[in-house]
């Protein structure tokens, strides 16, 4: 209601039986409705309908403003004034299908992940993310595919199509380069092979690197790798929302082979 608040100041009040506490902020207590004002100033014109709020649950009852109990007199209490525990949110699946890749999003931290060839380091950014609340830095590079790393073995099978992608983006002066995804895949037979597919990023804005990988192996698949590499040496680069999800085999995909050379 409008007019002059002062006017009609509450010091304490009461409804249903429940006294409401006195306002900590000044000496009175401004109590407003969304309402036409009637012929009497500050007030409604209507009396709204009236829903009894659900302040304490089945089984107890209100004894005061910051006091549910079982029945009046108990110790049976508690205070529904205090904020529940926020659970934390979900990690996002992207694209189509089941995400492969654990702690996708690096909301969980470095888990799962650690800097390839041991070489270089990764840490977590809260001040950069393409979603969520942060992402993972590489950082300290000494060679071109220095980068996070994740042990995708016992999530991905040989002779079968991958869709991996990431998003990233450059931290510092430059302005563009080159980022490669990487599946490093080993088998008993054919030996070691990488794959991987690539695009041009920024400094400016998160690029998604995506493409499809075919794990292709002469015997069994004994170790996989998925990792993020390809940037000049010491150029640093943010990665989030990594996803690794297995393509239908009714598709026909073409996969891509790097030409990268590494060293074991």
């Amino acid at each position: 209601a409008s007019g002059d608040p002062r006017t009609h100041a509450l010091d304490r009040f009461t409804f249903s039986g429940i006294t409401l506490p006195s306002f900590a902020h000044g000496p009175y207590l401004q109590i407003e409705a969304d309402c036409a004002e009637g012929a009497i100033t500050g007030h409604c014109a209507t009396t709204p309908s009236y829903i009894e709020p659900e302040v304490c649950p089945s089984g107890y009852i209100q004894v005061s403003y910051d006091k549910c109990c079982v029945s009046e007199g108990s110790s049976d209490c508690y205070d529904p004034t205090v904020p529940p525990t926020s659970a934390p949110t979900p990690q996002p699946t992207f694209g189509q299908g089941d995400n492969l890749v654990l702690n996708p999003g690096f909301e969980s931290g470095e888990t799962n992940w650690y800097s390839n060839y041991g070489s270089g380091f990764l840490q977590i950014d809260t001040d950069q993310a393409h979603s969520g609340t942060q992402s993972i830095l590489a950082t300290g590079r000494t060679s071109t595919w220095n980068g996070p790393e994740q042990d995708m073995r016992g999530r991905m099978s040989g002779n079968k199509t991958y869709r991996i992608s990431c998003w990233a983006k450059l931290k510092g002066a430059t302005s563009s380069d080159n980022l490669k995804l990487t599946l490093r895949i080993d088998d008993d037979v054919g030996g070691r092979q990488w794959k991987g597919v690539s695009s041009t990023i920024n400094n400016q804005d998160w690029t998604l690197v995506q493409g499809d990988i075919a794990v292709n192996v002469d015997g069994t698949l004994t170790d996989i790798r998925l990792y993020a590499e390809g940037p000049a040496v010491n150029v640093e680069f943010y990665v989030d929302d990594v996803s690794a999800i297995e393509v239908s085999k009714r598709r026909s995909l073409a996969s891509v082979r790097s030409s990268t050379q590494h060293e074991d």
